[in-house]
């Protein structure tokens, strides 16, 4: 139970929902699979997996959402060709006379319906975490376009649901060149080894750097040639490793020896509570973190937090 990623979403009102109001709300979309003829099935999941049956697991004031995402796995490669050798069959029938393109299409559907309900099937998660008080979403995806699938699950869910990606004042491209330059890199930070270099005038003009010492000349030639930096490396009181990028998404994160140590500290006499305790310290360190990162880029908290 340790978010490996971050796609941030601003509460822009408050969700005021109890554990067990927001477990009814999320039972009507509970997760479900496929039907024989469909190609995909959306809902949600307990959080806690086999270790509960819950679709909200509430600890420490922050809620744990599992969204699963269900699609039949039936490559178009196949579908091609199952296609092709019965358009080319109704062609013969035809004396060789070229199907037309309409009945060609109803060949290819006709083909996805029989072999459809015999494609496998394949399961994918998605955790979120509502934090109430500090009026933030925060979801363990890498990628905006999953992130963006539990967020419109969770409107459905709710009926309602106004959130956003974080607004940075000034370019978070121009912040993160800043950084890496040398200037005004907030004290709870400092540079990994790491970092992506685009020049914006040039889009194929890419350079990416890991396990490198970032204020070597190599570097910051790049820098002084124009390029600027779309993803940094960063530590957060060496606690947090994780890299920020030109959209504000953290990728990559890992929790220190720091914070591991201080996990295994905690007595669990159960998977549950195991799980349990890793989620409460989890949520506590990224409600620390998150509003710190998103101020090193001119973000305030959101009003009335």
């Amino acid at each position: 139970m340790w978010f490996k990623n971050l796609q941030l979403f601003r509460l822009l009102e408050p969700v005021a929902l109890e554990p067990a109001e927001l477990e009814e709300r999320l039972a009507a979309l509970a997760f479900r699979d496929c039907g024989s003829l469909e190609f995909s099935s959306d809902g949600w999941a307990p959080p806690l997996g086999p270790l509960g049956e819950q679709l909200v697991h509430a600890a420490g004031g922050f809620l744990l959402l599992c969204a699963c995402r269900q699609e039949k796995l039936l490559p178009a490669g196949v579908i091609n060709e199952f296609a092709a050798d019965e358009v080319a069959a109704l062609e013969r029938q035809r004396g060789g006379l070229k199907l037309p393109r309409r009945d060609r299409q109803a060949v290819r559907e006709a083909i996805v319906t029989k072999l459809l309900p015999q494609a496998l099937p394949r399961n994918r998660r998605t955790w979120a975490v509502l934090d109430q008080r500090g009026g933030w979403l925060w979801v363990d995806s890498s990628t905006p376009a999953r992130a963006e699938e539990l967020v419109t699950l969770l409107r459905e869910a709710l009926g309602s649901l106004k959130a956003a990606p974080p607004q940075a004042p000034l370019g978070p491209a121009t912040m993160l060149t800043r950084w890496l330059g040398g200037d005004g890199l907030p004290g709870a930070f400092t540079l990994g080894d790491a970092c992506e270099l685009r020049d914006p005038t040039d889009k194929g003009r890419v350079v990416r750097c890991r396990g490198m010492d970032l204020s070597s000349e190599e570097v910051q030639g790049h820098l002084a040639s124009g390029m600027q930096a779309v993803r940094l490396a960063l530590l957060w009181h060496d606690r947090l490793a994780f890299s920020v990028d030109a959209e504000l998404a953290v990728r990559g994160l890992q929790f220190t020896d720091i914070v591991r140590d201080e996990a295994e500290d905690v007595a669990a006499d159960s998977e549950l509570e195991r799980f349990d305790a890793d989620f409460a310290l989890m949520s506590l360190e990224l409600a620390r973190f998150i509003p710190e990162l998103l101020a090193a880029f001119g973000i305030a908290r959101p009003a009335n937090r």
